[in-house]
């Protein structure tokens, strides 16, 4: 028998195994113990495949058709199996889609009658055919559609919005609230009506009231599983009118459902289907009787109007061109040879002289478009006094500033040929200023002295107004005005020439002349 060392050594291999076994398949052996659970676990298994079950849907789907074929025979019977249980779901659903396509298909079948109506009407001159054709273009509906709603008089005068399972208004819209005055009570009696017509006559949805007529007046009901509208109408009404309240519950319906669906009591979020409602307000009322003459009289004296305002336009616009053309004449420096009116505008052609005023500036207060007159002009020179005057100033000022008194090296005495050059040029200052004093401008004549960069510059500018008031003397000794010569000193700072060889310093120590507009 094995002794009691064999059994507790056997033992403690054991236990080292199991330790052993545990840190090398422990993770593994919890994972595959909660993947037991889960799978045992209706609930966690279902949590667990709900997570995949989108994504492996659309996999699945992308890859063939198979999923798509198993899955059309479960859907088909549980939707066959809800309408057998509630029709209404599925008639709720499709009603906003149905009855658009029932619209169109009841306006493919009136077509045929429309465009035969088309052919009786198409040779007819009147003027009323004649504004019919041109409300059929511009609203792109059919000739005989627009000749079949004109034709009928009629209005409708109120438009009631009215839940289904309650009777309570939720909207209400009226061209005048004289008309009828109580709208709830106008509801409860349709609703009351709508009730009886249902348990008389086996409730069936397609024998519910549609028409009903009440003295003067009949009542339109358009209806649909969760609302009902009404229309109060005067007159005689088309058969497309019963299509407009169709449409108008149509779209109140597809976009107010989930309103329609959780009403109770409160009508405040109906008020966005005004405009549906309001697009129902629609009637003709009858057109108004005019004799012949009276037309006739109206035309003529529309016509007399509108020539009468053609002509005061033309008498005005030629007015102010001739008022233009005769202050273009009496500026001097222009010769008018031609001008004219002609298609989309004026034009004028001639000779200018280059000093004149601007043609452009002298449409100032004229009333005449600058972008309707077009020039044409020749240059020629102007035998007019003012601008002889302003030629002769031009020529003397741009002699005299060409005009250089030079003086000998650090020396502002003026030798005897200076003294001639000045005695000559007195003459033609005279003249300059005589000039000026023709054409309105007030002138003085700047006397610039100058010198050579020999010296320091102090010594220059010295230098240099020394030169400057030498030759202010000599010009006033002429005879010129004082108060017409101004003198300064540039120095070296503003040589005449820039260039330092002998010829450049010789022409560097001198005096010029500048001429200065001080007004006009």
């Amino acid at each position: 028998m094995p002794n009691e060392t064999s059994g507790n050594s056997h033992s403690v291999e054991g236990q080292d195994l199991a330790e052993l076994r545990g840190l090398l398949l422990g993770p593994e052996q919890a994972q595959i113990t909660a993947l037991r659970r889960t799978l045992e676990d209706p609930a966690l298994f279902a949590e667990v495949v709900g997570r995949v079950l989108a994504e492996a849907v659309r996999l699945r789907s992308s890859r063939d058709a198979r999923l798509q074929k198993s899955l059309e025979p479960i859907v088909e019977r549980a939707i066959s199996v809800s309408v057998r249980r509630n029709p209404s779901i599925l008639s709720d659903a499709l009603f906003p889609v149905v009855g658009a396509a029932v619209r169109k298909a009841v306006a493919a079948a009136l077509r045929s009658m429309m465009e035969s109506l088309n052919q009786v009407l198409e040779h007819s001159l009147s003027a009323r055919a004649i504004r019919w054709r041109i409300e059929a273009l511009r609203t792109g509906r059919s000739f005989g559609e627009v000749v079949l709603v004109r034709s009928l008089l009629f209005r409708v005068e109120q438009v009631f919005l009215i839940h289904r399972q309650t009777g309570i208004v939720l909207q209400h819209r009226a061209r005048d609230a004289e008309v009828i005055k109580d709208a709830d009570l106008i509801s409860g009696m349709l609703t009351a009506i709508q009730n009886f017509v249902a348990d008389s006559f086996g409730g069936q949805p397609e024998q519910e009231l549609e028409t009903m007529q009440v003295g003067s007046f009949s009542v339109w009901i358009q209806s649909s599983p969760r609302a009902i509208l009404a229309g109060v109408v005067r007159g005689t009404p088309p058969d497309e009118l019963r299509t407009v309240f169709q449409r108008a519950l149509e779209q109140i319906c597809l976009e107010q459902a989930a309103e329609l669906d959780r009403f109770d009591g409160d009508a405040t979020p109906f008020q966005a289907s005004a405009g549906h409602l309001d697009s129902c307000l629609l009637g003709h009322l009858p057109p108004e009787k005019h004799s012949r003459a009276r037309l006739i009289w109206a035309a003529a004296g529309l016509l007399v109007l509108g020539a009468a305002i053609w002509v005061r336009a033309a008498y005005v616009e030629s007015r102010h061109w001739n008022h233009y053309l005769d202050k273009l004449r009496n500026e001097p420096g222009f010769v008018v040879t031609a001008a004219g009116k002609r298609t989309g505008g004026y034009y004028v052609s001639g000779l200018r002289d280059p000093l004149s005023t601007d043609p452009v500036t002298l449409l100032a207060g004229t009333g005449v478009d600058r972008a309707k007159v077009s020039f044409r002009w020749e240059p020629y020179l102007s035998l007019q006094p003012r601008f002889v005057a302003m030629r002769r100033m031009e020529a003397a000022k741009t002699a005299m500033e060409r005009l250089a008194v030079r003086f000998m090296t650090d020396s502002a005495d003026l030798s005897a040929g200076q003294v001639d050059v000045l005695e000559q040029a007195a003459a033609e200052i005279q003249s300059m200023f005589a000039a000026a004093r023709d054409v309105g401008k007030t002138v003085r004549l700047e006397i610039v002295g100058h010198a050579d960069s020999s010296g320091t510059e102090a010594r220059n500018t010295k230098l240099a107004l020394e030169r400057a008031r030498r030759v202010f003397e000599a010009l006033v000794s002429s005879g010129i005005s004082p108060e017409l010569l101004s003198v300064r000193g540039a120095g070296s700072s503003e040589p005449v020439r820039r260039r330092g060889d002998a010829t450049d310093k010789e022409l560097n120590r001198s005096v010029s002349f500048r001429l200065i507009v001080e007004s006009q």
